[in-house]
């Protein structure tokens, strides 16, 4: 049940929810150039996201190499989901709400750029914000689906959650 619900959503993977994952040492080596990962100015790595071997189908194409973070980590919609307090049909609704936000997002923004945005809508905003937009009508509906995009995420996937 569980895995079928990440299959749906894989936002945690695209740069919606993260844009960045720890790793350690031994995860790097074992990932090799499958994943892009940098090291921070205080030395600490990270595999950036969206993730490169999130695959179209939403599945994980290092899924047995993947970083403990990776493995441990569940949304606040997936626990919800373990516990019984949302059904698998909600739960199956709500990442549909957040698919619908992030995708009509994604096409204002691209309106508002005259372009193709990134796949990281963080990155996206960042550039709107700083260059001229081709529409600025598209470019204040961005911005406030954007917002609508972010509540969204925060609400079901990342409210209350802690690091195990």
């Amino acid at each position: 049940m569980a895995e079928h619900l990440c299959l749906t959503c894989a936002l945690c993977c695209d740069g919606s929810v993260f844009s960045r994952v720890p790793v350690t040492e031994a995860e790097r080596d074992r990932l090799g150039d499958r994943v892009e990962i940098f090291t921070k100015e205080d030395g600490a790595l990270r595999m950036r996201q969206p993730c490169r071997q999130l695959g179209a189908d939403k599945a994980c194409g290092c899924y047995e190499d993947r970083p403990a973070t990776c493995r441990d980590y569940a949304c606040a919609l997936l626990r919800r989901l373990e516990r019984g307090t949302v059904t698998e049909a909600q739960a199956r609704g709500y990442v549909a709400d957040l698919l619908a936000a992030r995708s009509r997002t994604r096409a204002l923004l691209a309106a508002a750029l005259g372009e193709t945005p990134p796949a990281d809508l963080g990155l996206a905003m960042d550039r709107l914000r700083s260059t001229p937009p081709a529409d600025r009508h598209a470019a204040e509906a961005a911005e406030v689906h954007y917002g609508f995009f972010t509540d969204l995420v925060r609400l079901h996937l990342k409210r209350g959650y802690r690091p195990r």
